[in-house]
């Protein structure tokens, strides 16, 4: 069952949870800035919630406040640490400053065209071989619980664009490691929210946006931009997808801590598979057309991806990470891994059971 809430119940569901001690019923108000409908909340999120009320036989009564109603985009951080709400969709890309270390995978984003490799890849790194991701989430009262990425990102824009010329002097949304793909293909990188792209698009503040597909529907972008150009630009990982405020965590029982485990892959392969339908979708609805690139533009994609690894990691320097590089090729390295233990995985639930099996089952009990 979709679990709604308008802003008064939702806040009222989240002062309420602040600091619950886990006894008999235990509150988890998972806060959202995009709503219900979109398939990573719709497949994923939600699921999620729904199986671990029911798997804990009640004693954890979940909540899912999404649509900005306790939360933004840029809010989200913040409201975690100080428990207005208990569990949340972390976006990493918006805040490089707050979380450096996970931003040194979302800005290898250009490498990951494989994006069920890189959501196992940053699974396994983030929850069993990452203490500088553990310390990073401890100042800010988290608990990593699952990590996700985007389908591969197209340009999605107001006109044609084929060529690398066309690029020029256009203004374009981009986040994480599309900003620097964006300047040097010549164009402006505009960083907004995916939750305001529709309005700045509309507005005509931006010509294009770098984002999946599914966005045509999801975000409403099919409304005011007709032409997706197939570029395939990587993805934008998300590190901190499913994140939990640690003090709760700690009142939770072992038994709850296990059953949070061993749930988590419905999120991620939910949230997966269900953006990934939903790019095909919005790819085949009426009026829009998909633009294959020419050559000059596939080249200059592929010499701007070149400069992903150096430029993630002189970024994570600069921010005081001193083993950047380190991160980075852990990170790479089992991203590899995971190209082979992905492939022939097709279904939903096949890659939820991968993901528990590879990586969840291995998870113990650190306090």
């Amino acid at each position: 069952m979709t679990r709604r809430l308008d802003l008064a119940a939702a806040l009222a569901a989240a002062a309420l949870a602040v600091a619950a001690p886990a006894t008999a019923e235990t509150s988890f108000v998972l806060g959202q800035y995009s709503g219900p409908n979109q398939p990573l909340n719709a497949r994923g999120m939600i699921p999620f919630l729904e199986a671990l009320q029911e798997r804990s036989g009640g004693e954890i009564q979940t909540t899912f406040a999404g649509g900005g109603a306790v939360v933004t985009a840029k809010t989200t951080l913040h409201a975690l640490k100080d428990g207005l709400v208990d569990a949340a969709f972390v976006p990493t890309v918006y805040y490089p400053a707050e979380l450096p270390v996970g931003n040194i995978i979302v800005n290898l984003g250009a490498m990951l065209s494989n994006v069920p490799a890189a959501i196992g890849a940053m699974n396994e790194v983030m929850l069993l071989d990452c203490p500088e991701c553990d310390a990073e989430a401890a100042q800010w009262n988290m608990r990593y619980i699952g990590s996700w990425s985007l389908t591969p990102y197209d340009l999605i824009c107001t006109k044609p664009v084929r060529t690398a010329a066309d690029v020029q002097g256009l203004r374009i949304r981009s986040a994480g490691h599309t900003v620097p793909l964006a300047t040097a293909l010549g164009a402006s990188p505009i960083n907004v929210p995916s939750s305001e792209v529709y309005e700045v698009m509309e507005r005509g503040q931006v010509d294009c946006a770098f984002s999946p597909p599914n966005w045509l529907d999801a975000n409403s972008l099919g409304e005011v931009a007709k032409f997706v150009t197939d570029v395939n630009a990587g993805s934008v990982p998300n590190p901190h997808f499913l994140m939990m405020r640690e003090d709760l965590w700690q009142d939770l029982t072992a038994e709850q801590q296990a059953l949070v485990m061993e749930l988590s892959p419905i999120a991620s392969a939910g949230g997966y598979f269900g953006t990934l339908e939903t790019d095909e979708t919005a790819l085949a609805a009426e009026g829009i057309e998909t633009i294959a690139p020419d050559q000059t533009l596939v080249a200059a994609m592929e010499a701007a991806a070149k400069d992903a690894l150096p430029s993630a990691v002189a970024s994570a320097k600069e921010k005081g990470v001193e083993n950047a590089q380190e991160i980075a090729e852990r990170f790479l390295a089992a991203y590899e891994k995971w190209k082979g233990l992905v492939d022939g995985v097709d279904s939903e639930e096949a890659y939820a059971e991968l993901l528990r099996k590879e990586i969840f089952a291995k998870w113990q009990p650190q306090g």
